[in-house]
C-alpha cells in the first residue's frame, strides 16, 4: 500500500497526545508500550548511522531482528491477532549469532576492560556506536519497565538479545 495522502500518515488522534495500538486500543503517546517501541526505533536508526560509517552488514542483521522484537511487544498475545511472521521467526539463534559475533570480534582484536571518556577515545565510528550501546541500555530497561508492567513472559528472549547487544556493541567501539 503506497501512501499518498497525508491523511493517511496524521490521524489527528495524536494532537491530544494519544495514538492506537495494533489491537486499536487507544493509549496515550508515554505508555510504556510506545517508549519501548520508539526507544528500539531509536536504537536501530543509530545504528543506521553505524552502518553507513562502517557497512558492517552485521548492523543490518541486528536492525531486522530489532525490527521483529518490535513486532513482538506491539503484539498483544490476548488479542486475536495472528502473530507477527518476524517475531515467530525470532529465537534462541538470534542470541547465538550475536554471541558468535562477539567472540569473533574478540578474536580478531583483544580490548582492555578499562573505563574511558566515551566516543573521545575512540574512533568516530566507534563513538557512533558507543552512541548505540548507550541507546540500547536504554531500549533495554525500558523493556525491563515494559515487561514488569504489562507481566508479559513471553519476550523473554528479546530481553535477552538486547542485553547481549549492548555487549557487542561495547566490542564494537572498540574494534572500530
Amino acid at each position: 500500500m503506497k501512501l499518498t495522502e497525508v491523511r493517511q500518515i496524521s490521524t489527528t488522534l495524536g494532537d491530544e497526545g494519544f495514538t492506537k495500538n495494533l489491537a486499536n486500543e487507544v493509549l496515550s503517546k508515554d505508555d510504556v508500550l510506545f517508549e519501548t517501541l520508539g526507544t528500539l526505533d531509536e536504537l536501530s536508526a543509530f545504528l543506521g548511522l553505524c552502518y553507513h560509517q562502517n557497512r558492517d552488514e552485521f548492523v543490518k542483521t541486528i536492525q531486522a531482528a530489532i525490527l521483529a522484537i518490535n513486532a513482538g511487544i506491539a503484539f498483544d498475545p490476548a488479542s486475536l491477532l495472528k502473530k507477527p511472521v518476524s517475531w515467530e521467526k525470532f529465537g534462541p539463534e538470534d542470541v547465538s549469532a550475536i554471541e558468535k559475533e562477539e567472540q569473533r570480534l574478540l578474536d580478531l582484536q583483544p580490548i582492555e576492560g578499562r573505563f574511558t571518556l566515551l566516543g573521545s577515545e575512540d574512533s568516530a565510528t566507534g563513538a557512533q556506536y558507543n552512541v548505540a550501546r548507550t541507546v540500547c541500555r536504554r531500549a533495554e530497561r525500558t523493556l525491563v519497565r515494559y515487561l514488569r508492567q504489562t507481566g508479559r513472559t513471553d519476550l523473554g528472549i528479546a530481553l535477552k538479545y538486547i542485553n547481549r547487544l549492548s555487549d557487542l556493541l561495547f566490542i564494537m567501539t572498540k574494534n572500530r
